[in-house]
């Protein structure tokens, strides 16, 4: 029997019975790495007659349906029932995170960097306009402040004129 592990944390062991999620507690169980380097995993059957249950036991994959059974020599198969989970099988990789875990990181992390830089140009802007609207409110001369700066220039051209006059 051949096994291709096509991407993500794979492996696949031999479990201890039909619809079961927990390894079999056997020195001669088969048990492939995780991850082969290969991308193949091979077990040779030499039995002639026999039923062979096996699973992927990485995180909760085998829960999940990633489970098995080999049926040797023309036996038939039952009807199936989904397995129930165990933590047995996860014993080797209670370390190690979920591939949704590690995809809920990721996300969690971009929303809140996404947050973070959508908050600062909305910031930025919000300077920029209140900025611009500032300084358009100090240095747009209106029709009446020209009136009153050439009325009052006026005024000290005459007052100025009229002390000399009066100083002659």
């Amino acid at each position: 029997i051949l096994w291709n592990f096509k991407g993500g944390n794979h492996n696949v062991v031999e479990s201890s019975g039909k619809h079961s999620c927990e390894m079999k507690e056997d020195p001669t169980a088969f048990q492939s790495l995780t991850n082969p380097p290969t991308g193949n995993f091979t077990l040779e059957i030499t039995a002639e007659k026999d039923t062979i249950t096996y699973m992927c036991s990485v995180g909760s994959h085998c829960s999940a349906g990633m489970w098995g059974v080999i049926y040797v020599g023309g036996t038939e198969p039952p009807t199936f029932v989904k397995p129930t989970p165990s933590n047995k099988a996860n014993k080797d990789n209670d370390n190690n995170a979920s591939e949704n875990e590690m995809n809920n990181t990721g996300k969690v992390a971009g929303i809140v960097i996404g947050s973070i830089f959508g908050f600062a140009m909305i910031s930025a802007i919000g300077f920029l306009l209140v900025k611009r609207c500032r300084s358009k409110q100090r240095t747009v001369p209106t029709a009446e402040g020209i009136k009153r700066v050439v009325d009052n220039t006026d005024q000290a051209t005459k007052d100025t004129h009229k002390a000399k006059l009066e100083n002659v």
